[in-house]
């Protein structure tokens, strides 16, 4: 219940509705955020969202569209889901995405002999030729709703009606199927009406998973003030319409007081309101006229396509914002050390490298490794001699550094003849202003090959890996820096400097990644006749079950980013059979879960029941405080566990396991019947090679049972920078195993 003290003001009908004029209305409270033109938008539901998107690519704001619309009259939302009318396809659609909802009906025939999704019944017009058609359909558009999911910033969903038609397994159906021509399975499906509270627990199970696959979404719920077109409630349909209006706006409005990060945009309210007098409703009182789509657009323009009003002027270097560590994309390191020993036991140890001196590149190619006439820095600063090289896109340098100018920028360094994998590092801060740009995008490319898409907050060390096939047959190396979200400071009102600004720097090094492996890719002439299966893919196919974070950085380094429960975890070997044992039961819970933060200012996230340590990757020096953390993971823990749950009950993944060589055979054989009792799962055991003999390969030793040779484990709490070489040819040496015996 809200209360208020007796010195809030109160409102009156008579002033704040009867007295207004209608073109004057707007009933819109602050929302507790806004969008910025560069937060991917995504849109779901039927009704506002599918106006929205075209409204906001219209405005130059960055509307997500994983799947664009293909057939004439298809809605452009952000995937093709159609239209998703109730909560509970909503809930469904999550949860379908990651396989933890399977329907037990996948096709269904119509009269005319063509098959259609019982899901997006209408996506295809003329239906599918096979049922296996609509399988392959229905297979890529989850990944690219996985990928709506968890690329948006915003995630907007207009809730559309409290009828819902069930089939028998309690999958929620778009449409009855007598309506899209499929009368035979009219028998199997039933009809239900949602309750108030049974929606509000499908949009709390929504926002919650939500989250968990992408920490910083925002979600804003709308209601469609159109009421259904047909009723099968035994009532008359204008009691049975106002009956699910109601009941969908009590729902999302009262789920968006629950959380801080769902917001309550009220268009319904706004089309409905008495005094408009059905202004804005067609000559059939259910359909809403453009005009009146266009006044609820305008509002939602005036109150949330707008940043927070201005408070400080454009930030100095040194002042700029929070560098959010979610944000920053895949190879990237921050010069901070983001991983600490951990005070669990066993969180300690390395294996010994091979006896020999044979290097790692050596024992897996036989290509020659040219580091040309690396290394090579550069300072932008005035007295530096950055100019040499600053070749475009660059304003005057000043003290410390030198600006970026306009959306793109390239420097052109010598190092003619290298063909290795190299480091970039520069240091760089964007323009930003707090309240109103409270980031910038910044994307390089090192000739022509995108090797990074970062976002910054606050000025920051940056490390981004350059792989050799950018460098091999260059004379010279061009680095070029895309800066979309480069702006003027005299926008913000406080300067006379009109010059658009991205990004400074102030030192930049290219040189050859000494520190790891060094390893030149097989060129495609060397490749001839070789697997070359896709690694990315390979990547994406294995779970980690730890026992630390060094799979997970050699699957980022593919760009392979898989959801896991272990992927970034510190998982000793007695413990994760104790958790295998229990089926996880109890991670997650809120008296099991401690928050604790490490000398780099990192929230650790400690589970006691089981003593497994997570990253969750939230600095305290960036802002996150332990109690928003700890909320997001007592949601985050419990459905990557289901997840974990179902991947081992599938048995379709190739599950991996090292401990920098402290278990012998017989614990390995431990966890392997551990994993048999979900399923008959396979499992990489990661192994030290021991010489070049074995380094990249994998042999089948036992039953599902896989070992994979490496050169060298890094220390189990500092894995950031793990034998990329021989891992990614061990994973697919070992994931060509598999599935020749599958």
């Amino acid at each position: 219940m809200a209360t208020l003290s007796m010195s809030t003001s109160p409102q009156t009908w008579s002033t704040a509705v009867a007295a207004v004029p209608p073109d004057e209305f707007d009933p819109v409270d602050d929302l507790p955020f806004t969008l910025l033109p560069t937060d991917p938008v995504a849109t779901a539901g039927t009704c506002f969202a599918q106006f929205l998107g075209p409204h906001l690519r219209q405005a130059g704001y960055n509307f997500l569209q994983a799947e664009p619309p293909v057939s004439p009259g298809e809605p452009g939302y952000s995937a093709r889901y159609g239209n998703i009318t109730t909560t509970r396809q909503l809930r469904q659609l999550m949860l379908g995405a990651y396989g933890l909802h399977r329907p037990a009906t996948h096709a269904w025939r119509r009269n005319d002999g063509s098959y259609i999704d019982p899901l997006r019944p209408q996506i295809v017009p003329a239906g599918f030729a096979t049922a296996g058609e609509v399988a392959t359909s229905r297979s890529a558009h989850l990944a690219a709703v996985r990928r709506v999911f968890q690329d948006c910033r915003v995630f907007v969903f207009t809730l559309g009606s409290a009828d819902c038609w069930f089939a028998p397994d309690g999958t929620a159906l778009p449409l009855p199927p007598a309506v899209v021509g499929a009368e035979s399975h009219m028998g199997d499906a039933r009809f239900a009406t949602l309750s108030a509270s049974e929606m509000r627990q499908d949009l709390t199970e929504f926002v919650a998973d939500l989250s968990a696959v992408n920490p910083a979404v925002r979600v804003i719920l709308t209601v469609s003030p159109v009421p259904p077109a047909v009723s099968w409630q035994p009532r008359h349909i204008l009691i049975a319409a106002h009956s699910g209006l109601a009941a969908m706006q009590v729902s999302a409005a009262e789920t968006a007081a629950a959380y801080g990060n769902v917001a309550y945009f009220p268009s319904f309210d706004i089309l409905t309101a008495p005094q408009l007098r059905a202004r804005f409703l067609a000559a059939d009182f259910r359909t809403v006229t453009e005009e009146g789509m266009a006044f609820v657009l305008g509002l939602f323009t005036k109150h949330v396509m707008r940043a927070p009003g201005e408070r400080d002027a454009a930030t100095a270097p040194d002042e700029a914002g929070i560098l959010g560590s979610n944000d920053i994309a895949a190879l990237m390191r921050v010069e901070d050390s983001r991983h600490t020993p951990h005070d669990i036991p066993g969180g300690e140890g390395a294996a010994a490298p091979p006896a020999d001196d044979t290097t790692t590149a050596d024992m897996l190619h036989s290509d020659s490794i040219s580091t040309g006439t690396l290394p090579v820095e550069i300072e932008f600063r005035t007295g530096g001699h950055g100019h040499e090289f600053m070749i475009e896109g660059w304003s005057h340098p000043e003290i410390e550094y030198a600006w970026t100018l306009g959306k793109r920028s390239f420097v052109r360094l010598p190092g003619g003849g290298a063909n290795c994998d190299c480091s970039l590092k520069f240091r760089a801060g964007p323009m930003i202003h707090h309240g109103t740009v409270s980031f910038q995008r910044l994307y390089v490319d090192v000739n022509g090959v995108n090797v990074a898409n970062l976002v910054g907050r606050q000025p920051a060390q940056y490390e981004v890996l350059v792989p050799a096939e950018a460098l091999r047959g260059h004379a010279h190396i061009d680095i070029t820096f895309r800066m979309p979200d480069a702006v003027s400071p005299s926008r913000f009102g406080r300067s006379g400097d009109k010059r658009e600004l991205g990004f400074w720097l102030s030192t930049l090094r290219l040189e050859p990644l000494l520190a790891g492996p060094i390893f030149a890719r097989p060129t495609q002439a060397a490749s001839a006749g070789q697997d070359m299966t896709d690694t990315k893919a390979v990547m994406m196919q294995m779970q980690s079950l730890g026992i630390n974070c060094e799979l997970g950085f050699v699957q980022r380094y593919h760009e392979a980013e898989p959801l896991g429960l272990f992927r970034w975890a510190h998982t000793p070997l007695p413990n994760l059979l104790r958790a295998l044992e229990a089926r996880f039961e109890g991670l997650g819970d809120p008296a099991n879960t401690i928050i604790r933060v490490d000398a780099a200012t990192e929230f650790q996230v400690i589970d006691k029941k089981f003593g497994f340590r997570n990253h969750s990757f939230a600095f305290k020096k960036d802002g996150a405080t332990e109690e928003k953390v700890r909320e997001r993971e007592l949601v985050r823990l419990p459905f990557l566990s289901r997840l974990m749950i179902d991947d081992l009950q599938k048995a379709e993944k190739l599950f991996c396991f090292h401990d920098a060589g402290h278990s012998g055979l017989e614990d390995i054989l431990r966890l392997t019947a551990a994993l048999d009792k979900y399923g008959p799962n396979w499992l990489l055991w990661i192994c030290g090679a021991g010489g070049a003999a074995k380094l990249g390969t994998a042999e089948r030793i036992s039953d599902r049972l896989i070992c994979g040779y490496i050169d060298k484990f890094q220390p189990l709490h500092d894995v950031a920078q793990p034998s990329i070489a021989a891992w990614t040819e061990a994973v697919r040496a070992g994931y060509r195993v598999w599935r020749g015996a599958k």
